[in-house]
Protein backbone atom coordinates (compact mmCIF):
# COMPACT_ATOMS: atom_id res chain seq x y z
CA UNK A 1 0.00 0.00 0.00
CA UNK A 2 1.65 3.00 -0.99
CA UNK A 3 -0.77 5.89 -1.02
CA UNK A 4 -4.21 6.66 1.00
CA UNK A 5 -6.07 6.07 -2.66
CA UNK A 6 -5.14 2.83 -2.54
CA UNK A 7 -5.41 2.48 1.44
CA UNK A 8 -9.08 3.45 1.82
CA UNK A 9 -9.73 0.52 -1.36
CA UNK A 10 -7.99 -2.02 1.16
CA UNK A 11 -10.64 -0.83 4.35
CA UNK A 12 -13.71 -0.33 2.26
CA UNK A 13 -16.79 -2.37 3.96
CA UNK A 14 -18.95 -2.51 0.78
CA UNK A 15 -16.97 -5.94 0.08
CA UNK A 16 -14.62 -4.42 -2.67
CA UNK A 17 -12.17 -4.62 0.59
CA UNK A 18 -9.54 -6.93 2.48
CA UNK A 19 -11.46 -8.60 5.12
CA UNK A 20 -8.51 -9.71 7.39
CA UNK A 21 -7.00 -6.20 6.91
CA UNK A 22 -10.40 -5.10 8.75
CA UNK A 23 -10.54 -7.97 11.09
CA UNK A 24 -6.98 -7.34 12.42
CA UNK A 25 -7.63 -3.24 13.18
CA UNK A 26 -9.58 -0.63 11.14
CA UNK A 27 -8.43 1.89 9.12
CA UNK A 28 -7.96 4.40 11.63
CA UNK A 29 -5.87 2.77 14.16
CA UNK A 30 -3.52 1.70 10.93
CA UNK A 31 -3.05 5.28 10.02
CA UNK A 32 -2.59 6.44 14.05
CA UNK A 33 0.36 3.86 13.82
CA UNK A 34 1.51 4.96 10.43
CA UNK A 35 1.96 8.56 12.00
CA UNK A 36 3.10 8.25 15.93
CA UNK A 37 5.48 5.04 15.28
CA UNK A 38 9.02 6.25 16.85
CA UNK A 39 11.93 4.44 17.41
CA UNK A 40 13.54 6.12 19.96
CA UNK A 41 12.95 8.48 22.94
CA UNK A 42 11.63 11.67 21.88
CA UNK A 43 12.77 13.62 25.01
CA UNK A 44 16.08 12.98 24.29
CA UNK A 45 16.65 12.81 20.69
CA UNK A 46 17.52 16.60 19.81
CA UNK A 47 20.26 15.99 22.21
CA UNK A 48 21.93 12.81 20.22
CA UNK A 49 20.91 14.24 17.31
CA UNK A 50 23.52 16.70 17.89
CA UNK A 51 26.67 14.65 17.62
CA UNK A 52 24.31 11.32 15.42
CA UNK A 53 22.58 11.50 12.49
CA UNK A 54 21.04 8.10 12.64
CA UNK A 55 19.55 8.99 16.12
CA UNK A 56 16.14 8.01 15.48
CA UNK A 57 17.46 5.06 14.58
CA UNK A 58 20.41 4.38 16.08
CA UNK A 59 19.19 1.81 18.69
CA UNK A 60 16.50 0.35 16.73
CA UNK A 61 19.31 -0.66 14.02
CA UNK A 62 21.36 -2.20 16.42
CA UNK A 63 19.44 -4.17 17.58
CA UNK A 64 18.36 -5.61 14.07
CA UNK A 65 20.91 -6.24 13.33
CA UNK A 66 22.70 -7.80 16.83
CA UNK A 67 19.59 -10.38 15.69
CA UNK A 68 20.77 -10.91 11.80
CA UNK A 69 24.37 -12.03 12.86
CA UNK A 70 23.28 -14.24 15.69
CA UNK A 71 20.65 -16.17 13.55
CA UNK A 72 22.80 -17.30 10.69
CA UNK A 73 26.25 -18.45 10.13
CA UNK A 74 27.22 -17.68 6.34
CA UNK A 75 28.85 -19.50 3.23
CA UNK A 76 31.98 -19.27 2.46
CA UNK A 77 31.49 -16.59 0.00
CA UNK A 78 30.07 -12.86 1.15
CA UNK A 79 29.66 -9.85 -1.09
CA UNK A 80 30.19 -5.90 -0.32
CA UNK A 81 27.83 -3.85 -2.10
CA UNK A 82 25.91 -0.65 -1.65
CA UNK A 83 22.25 -0.12 -2.50
CA UNK A 84 19.87 3.12 -2.87
CA UNK A 85 16.22 3.23 -0.93
CA UNK A 86 14.24 5.83 -2.47
CA UNK A 87 13.67 8.87 -0.60
CA UNK A 88 13.03 12.56 -1.76
CA UNK A 89 11.83 13.73 1.51
CA UNK A 90 13.35 15.91 4.09
CA UNK A 91 17.12 14.15 5.06
CA UNK A 92 20.07 15.47 5.57
CA UNK A 93 22.33 12.88 3.95
CA UNK A 94 20.10 12.13 0.81
CA UNK A 95 22.14 10.71 -2.07
CA UNK A 96 21.64 10.94 -6.20
CA UNK A 97 22.66 8.00 -7.89
CA UNK A 98 21.91 7.86 -11.16
CA UNK A 99 22.82 4.25 -12.33
CA UNK A 100 20.19 2.94 -9.26
CA UNK A 101 16.35 2.71 -9.91
CA UNK A 102 15.36 4.81 -7.36
CA UNK A 103 18.69 7.45 -7.93
CA UNK A 104 17.63 9.82 -5.02
CA UNK A 105 17.43 8.04 -1.44
CA UNK A 106 18.94 7.02 1.40
CA UNK A 107 22.61 4.64 0.84
CA UNK A 108 23.16 2.02 2.99
CA UNK A 109 26.49 -0.21 2.87
CA UNK A 110 25.50 -3.80 3.31
CA UNK A 111 26.98 -7.37 3.41
CA UNK A 112 25.30 -9.81 1.79
CA UNK A 113 25.94 -14.45 1.58
CA UNK A 114 26.86 -14.33 -2.18
CA UNK A 115 24.78 -17.41 -2.58
CA UNK A 116 21.47 -17.18 -0.12
CA UNK A 117 21.45 -13.35 -0.15
CA UNK A 118 21.30 -13.27 3.64
CA UNK A 119 21.78 -9.62 4.27
CA UNK A 120 24.64 -10.23 7.83
CA UNK A 121 25.49 -6.54 8.07
CA UNK A 122 24.56 -3.18 7.44
CA UNK A 123 25.49 0.40 7.48
CA UNK A 124 23.92 3.72 6.29
CA UNK A 125 25.65 6.29 4.69
CA UNK A 126 24.69 9.64 6.71
CA UNK A 127 27.88 11.98 5.96
CA UNK A 128 30.73 13.14 8.33
CA UNK A 129 29.82 13.08 11.71
CA UNK A 130 32.19 14.39 14.53
CA UNK A 131 32.12 12.64 18.12
CA UNK A 132 31.20 9.17 19.02
CA UNK A 133 29.88 8.14 16.24
CA UNK A 134 32.24 10.30 13.62
CA UNK A 135 33.45 7.27 10.49
CA UNK A 136 35.64 7.56 7.58
CA UNK A 137 33.86 6.87 4.63
CA UNK A 138 36.26 5.98 2.46
CA UNK A 139 35.55 2.78 0.61
CA UNK A 140 38.84 0.53 2.44
CA UNK A 141 37.04 1.92 6.00
CA UNK A 142 33.12 0.95 5.07
CA UNK A 143 34.75 -2.70 3.91
CA UNK A 144 36.70 -2.86 7.43
CA UNK A 145 33.45 -1.92 9.62
CA UNK A 146 31.47 -4.21 7.33
CA UNK A 147 33.82 -7.08 7.54
CA UNK A 148 34.54 -7.28 11.40
CA UNK A 149 31.90 -9.83 12.28
CA UNK A 150 33.52 -12.50 9.88
CA UNK A 151 37.73 -11.54 10.76
CA UNK A 152 39.56 -14.90 11.05
CA UNK A 153 36.45 -17.09 9.59
CA UNK A 154 38.80 -17.88 5.88
CA UNK A 155 35.53 -16.74 4.34
CA UNK A 156 35.81 -15.04 0.92
CA UNK A 157 34.75 -10.91 0.45
CA UNK A 158 33.49 -10.32 -2.93
CA UNK A 159 33.93 -6.25 -3.68
CA UNK A 160 33.53 -3.90 -6.89
CA UNK A 161 35.87 -1.19 -8.22
CA UNK A 162 34.70 1.29 -5.64
CA UNK A 163 36.09 -0.17 -3.02
CA UNK A 164 38.48 -3.22 -4.12
CA UNK A 165 41.75 -1.88 -3.60
CA UNK A 166 45.61 -3.50 -3.31
CA UNK A 167 45.54 -2.23 0.62
CA UNK A 168 42.37 -3.89 1.17
CA UNK A 169 43.16 -7.13 -0.35
CA UNK A 170 45.99 -7.20 1.82
CA UNK A 171 44.18 -5.96 4.93
CA UNK A 172 41.11 -9.11 4.38
CA UNK A 173 44.57 -11.18 3.87
CA UNK A 174 46.31 -10.49 7.19
CA UNK A 175 43.09 -10.76 9.08
CA UNK A 176 42.06 -14.14 7.86
CA UNK A 177 39.68 -12.77 4.49
CA UNK A 178 40.43 -13.92 1.31
CA UNK A 179 39.82 -10.88 -1.45
CA UNK A 180 38.29 -11.07 -5.27
CA UNK A 181 37.27 -7.94 -6.80
CA UNK A 182 37.59 -5.51 -10.07
CA UNK A 183 40.14 -2.74 -9.59
CA UNK A 184 40.53 0.67 -11.28
CA UNK A 185 43.07 1.24 -14.02
CA UNK A 186 44.29 4.14 -12.29
CA UNK A 187 45.75 1.84 -9.09
CA UNK A 188 49.25 2.83 -9.00
CA UNK A 189 50.05 -0.74 -8.26
CA UNK A 190 49.08 -2.42 -11.69
CA UNK A 191 51.63 -2.71 -14.56
CA UNK A 192 50.89 -0.81 -17.11
CA UNK A 193 50.95 -3.85 -18.90
CA UNK A 194 47.47 -5.22 -17.55
CA UNK A 195 45.81 -1.88 -18.48
CA UNK A 196 45.57 -1.23 -21.87
CA UNK A 197 44.65 -3.94 -24.63
CA UNK A 198 47.28 -3.67 -27.49
CA UNK A 199 45.59 -4.03 -31.05
CA UNK A 200 46.80 -7.87 -31.65
CA UNK A 201 45.20 -8.76 -28.55
CA UNK A 202 41.89 -10.19 -29.34
CA UNK A 203 38.71 -10.14 -27.74
CA UNK A 204 38.30 -12.84 -24.89
CA UNK A 205 42.39 -12.54 -24.20
CA UNK A 206 43.65 -12.62 -21.15
CA UNK A 207 46.91 -12.07 -18.75
CA UNK A 208 47.93 -13.23 -15.37
CA UNK A 209 50.32 -11.77 -12.98
CA UNK A 210 50.94 -13.12 -9.68
CA UNK A 211 52.52 -11.76 -6.74
CA UNK A 212 53.09 -14.18 -3.19
CA UNK A 213 49.94 -14.88 -2.82
CA UNK A 214 47.68 -12.61 -4.94
CA UNK A 215 46.89 -13.26 -8.75
CA UNK A 216 46.37 -10.16 -11.34
CA UNK A 217 44.18 -11.12 -14.46
CA UNK A 218 43.39 -8.72 -17.37
CA UNK A 219 40.72 -9.48 -19.44
CA UNK A 220 39.81 -8.08 -23.00
CA UNK A 221 36.36 -7.42 -23.70
CA UNK A 222 34.35 -7.69 -26.91
CA UNK A 223 35.05 -3.72 -26.41
CA UNK A 224 38.54 -4.00 -26.87
CA UNK A 225 38.09 -2.95 -22.54
CA UNK A 226 40.20 -4.32 -20.29
CA UNK A 227 38.59 -5.83 -17.12
CA UNK A 228 40.85 -5.91 -13.91
CA UNK A 229 40.33 -8.50 -11.13
CA UNK A 230 42.63 -9.05 -8.03
CA UNK A 231 42.32 -12.14 -6.16
CA UNK A 232 43.83 -13.84 -2.95
CA UNK A 233 41.33 -16.49 -2.85
CA UNK A 234 43.39 -17.85 -6.41
CA UNK A 235 46.86 -19.11 -7.00
CA UNK A 236 46.99 -20.39 -10.41
CA UNK A 237 46.19 -18.95 -13.93
CA UNK A 238 43.68 -22.20 -15.05
CA UNK A 239 40.20 -21.61 -17.13
CA UNK A 240 37.03 -22.81 -16.73
CA UNK A 241 36.41 -25.83 -19.02
CA UNK A 242 32.99 -24.57 -19.99
CA UNK A 243 33.56 -20.54 -20.38
CA UNK A 244 37.57 -20.53 -21.19
CA UNK A 245 37.66 -18.08 -18.74
CA UNK A 246 40.29 -17.46 -15.67
CA UNK A 247 38.73 -18.99 -12.97
CA UNK A 248 38.96 -15.33 -11.35
CA UNK A 249 36.58 -14.24 -13.50
CA UNK A 250 34.09 -17.01 -13.07
CA UNK A 251 34.03 -16.51 -9.50
CA UNK A 252 33.97 -12.48 -9.32
CA UNK A 253 30.86 -12.88 -11.64
CA UNK A 254 28.79 -15.29 -9.41
CA UNK A 255 29.79 -13.66 -6.36
CA UNK A 256 29.46 -10.39 -7.33
CA UNK A 257 25.54 -9.24 -7.53
CA UNK A 258 24.20 -10.68 -3.87
CA UNK A 259 23.60 -7.32 -2.83
CA UNK A 260 21.66 -6.12 -6.08
CA UNK A 261 19.75 -9.42 -5.93
CA UNK A 262 18.60 -7.87 -2.51
CA UNK A 263 17.04 -4.72 -3.65
CA UNK A 264 15.34 -6.29 -6.43
CA UNK A 265 14.33 -8.60 -3.77
CA UNK A 266 13.32 -5.85 -1.34
CA UNK A 267 11.40 -3.91 -4.15
CA UNK A 268 9.59 -7.20 -5.35
CA UNK A 269 7.66 -7.72 -2.52
CA UNK A 270 7.75 -4.02 -0.07
CA UNK A 271 6.10 -3.21 3.51
CA UNK A 272 7.14 -0.07 1.75
CA UNK A 273 4.18 2.84 2.19
CA UNK A 274 4.84 6.71 1.01
CA UNK A 275 6.11 8.71 3.45
CA UNK A 276 7.21 12.13 4.38
CA UNK A 277 9.95 10.71 7.46
CA UNK A 278 12.80 9.22 6.66
CA UNK A 279 13.23 7.20 9.52
CA UNK A 280 10.00 4.63 8.13
CA UNK A 281 11.60 4.54 5.10
CA UNK A 282 14.48 2.44 6.90
CA UNK A 283 12.07 1.26 8.91
CA UNK A 284 10.16 -0.29 6.10
CA UNK A 285 13.66 -1.57 4.33
CA UNK A 286 14.61 -3.36 7.10
CA UNK A 287 11.13 -5.08 7.39
CA UNK A 288 12.25 -6.13 4.09
CA UNK A 289 15.51 -7.31 4.51
CA UNK A 290 13.85 -9.04 7.25
CA UNK A 291 11.26 -11.21 5.63
CA UNK A 292 14.20 -12.32 3.13
CA UNK A 293 16.29 -13.42 6.15
CA UNK A 294 13.55 -15.44 7.45
CA UNK A 295 13.02 -16.76 4.22
CA UNK A 296 16.24 -18.06 3.85
CA UNK A 297 16.77 -19.31 7.31
CA UNK A 298 13.09 -21.54 6.74
CA UNK A 299 14.93 -22.73 3.69
CA UNK A 300 17.88 -23.85 5.36
CA UNK A 301 16.23 -25.35 7.91
CA UNK A 302 13.06 -27.44 6.14
CA UNK A 303 13.27 -29.78 3.36
CA UNK A 304 10.07 -28.01 2.31
CA UNK A 305 10.76 -25.80 -1.13
CA UNK A 306 8.43 -23.29 -0.93
CA UNK A 307 8.52 -20.19 -2.31
CA UNK A 308 8.77 -16.97 -1.17
CA UNK A 309 5.23 -15.87 -1.96
CA UNK A 310 3.49 -18.04 -0.20
CA UNK A 311 6.13 -17.96 2.92
CA UNK A 312 5.47 -14.15 2.80
CA UNK A 313 2.06 -14.85 2.59
CA UNK A 314 2.05 -17.24 6.04
CA UNK A 315 4.27 -14.96 7.91
CA UNK A 316 1.63 -12.54 7.59
CA UNK A 317 -0.74 -14.99 8.54
CA UNK A 318 1.30 -16.16 11.55
CA UNK A 319 2.26 -12.73 13.12
CA UNK A 320 -1.74 -11.48 12.83
CA UNK A 321 -2.69 -14.58 14.43
CA UNK A 322 -2.47 -13.37 17.74
CA UNK A 323 -4.27 -10.33 17.22
CA UNK A 324 -7.00 -11.86 15.51
CA UNK A 325 -7.93 -14.29 17.87
CA UNK A 326 -8.36 -11.10 20.22
CA UNK A 327 -10.46 -9.39 18.05
CA UNK A 328 -12.64 -12.41 17.75
CA UNK A 329 -13.46 -11.91 20.98
CA UNK A 330 -14.95 -8.31 20.38
CA UNK A 331 -18.40 -7.51 19.83
CA UNK A 332 -18.20 -4.25 18.81
CA UNK A 333 -16.96 -5.24 15.11
CA UNK A 334 -19.69 -5.57 11.96
CA UNK A 335 -21.26 -8.52 11.55
CA UNK A 336 -19.69 -9.60 7.87
CA UNK A 337 -16.45 -9.13 10.60
CA UNK A 338 -17.40 -11.55 12.73
CA UNK A 339 -18.20 -14.03 10.59
CA UNK A 340 -15.06 -13.78 9.33
CA UNK A 341 -13.15 -14.34 12.92
CA UNK A 342 -15.31 -17.58 14.09
CA UNK A 343 -12.11 -19.23 12.66
CA UNK A 344 -10.40 -17.63 15.54
CA UNK A 345 -12.04 -17.84 17.93
CA UNK A 346 -11.46 -19.67 21.40
CA UNK A 347 -13.17 -20.70 24.38
CA UNK A 348 -11.29 -19.00 27.69
CA UNK A 349 -14.24 -20.13 29.66
CA UNK A 350 -15.68 -23.90 30.61
CA UNK A 351 -18.92 -24.10 28.55
CA UNK A 352 -22.38 -24.04 30.71
CA UNK A 353 -24.42 -26.72 30.14
CA UNK A 354 -27.42 -28.06 31.90
CA UNK A 355 -27.26 -31.70 32.79
CA UNK A 356 -29.64 -34.33 33.45
CA UNK A 357 -30.06 -37.02 36.16
CA UNK A 358 -30.92 -39.93 35.55
CA UNK A 359 -34.45 -39.74 37.29
CA UNK A 360 -36.59 -36.30 38.71
CA UNK A 361 -35.64 -35.95 42.33
CA UNK A 362 -36.86 -32.77 45.01
CA UNK A 363 -35.50 -29.35 44.75
CA UNK A 364 -32.76 -29.32 46.80
CA UNK A 365 -33.87 -26.14 48.32
CA UNK A 366 -37.29 -26.95 48.58
CA UNK A 367 -36.94 -30.30 50.23
CA UNK A 368 -39.60 -33.31 50.18
CA UNK A 369 -42.03 -31.42 51.98
CA UNK A 370 -43.25 -29.31 49.33
CA UNK A 371 -43.01 -32.50 46.68
CA UNK A 372 -41.39 -30.10 44.15
CA UNK A 373 -39.55 -32.66 41.90
CA UNK A 374 -37.16 -31.25 39.00
CA UNK A 375 -35.09 -32.92 36.59
CA UNK A 376 -32.52 -29.75 36.15
CA UNK A 377 -29.80 -29.71 37.84
CA UNK A 378 -26.68 -27.22 38.26
CA UNK A 379 -23.77 -27.60 36.18
CA UNK A 380 -20.91 -27.05 39.28
CA UNK A 381 -22.48 -29.01 42.07
CA UNK A 382 -25.01 -31.71 40.36
CA UNK A 383 -27.45 -31.00 42.75
CA UNK A 384 -31.33 -30.79 41.54
CA UNK A 385 -32.90 -27.28 41.88
CA UNK A 386 -36.16 -26.16 40.79
CA UNK A 387 -36.86 -23.16 38.19
CA UNK A 388 -37.79 -21.26 41.73
CA UNK A 389 -33.83 -21.89 42.62
CA UNK A 390 -31.28 -22.00 39.62
CA UNK A 391 -30.81 -18.62 36.88
CA UNK A 392 -31.64 -18.71 33.32
CA UNK A 393 -28.25 -19.13 30.47
CA UNK A 394 -29.54 -15.78 28.50
CA UNK A 395 -27.67 -16.34 24.78
CA UNK A 396 -28.46 -14.28 22.14
CA UNK A 397 -29.65 -15.50 18.72
CA UNK A 398 -25.65 -14.68 16.66
CA UNK A 399 -24.41 -17.15 19.46
CA UNK A 400 -26.91 -19.54 19.22
CA UNK A 401 -26.45 -19.50 15.52
CA UNK A 402 -22.71 -20.16 16.13
CA UNK A 403 -23.20 -23.27 18.55
CA UNK A 404 -25.66 -24.50 15.50
CA UNK A 405 -22.87 -24.13 13.62
CA UNK A 406 -20.21 -25.68 15.46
Amino acid sequence: VRDDSALMELFAGDGTGMTILRANFGENRFRFLGRHIRFDDVNTRKVRSAYDKLAPVREFLTDFLSNCQNAYSLGAFVTVDEMLVGFRGKCSFIQYMPKKAARYGIKMYALCDARTFYTYNLEIYCGLQTGPFATLNDPHEIVTRLTAPILKSNRNVTVDSYFSSYRLAEYLLDNGLTFLGALRKTQPEIPAEFVIANSIQLPGSYMFGAQYDKTLVSLVTEKKKVVLVLSTLHDTNLTDSETGQPYQIVDYNATKGSVDTVDRMCRRYSTYRKSRRWPMVVFYRLLDIAGINAFKIHRSNSKECIERRKFVHNLALGLMEENLKYRATLWSLPADLHAFLKRYKQETVAEVTVERPKSRSYCFYCGSSKNNKTSVSCHKCKRNVCRKHCNKLVTCHLCAEDQVME
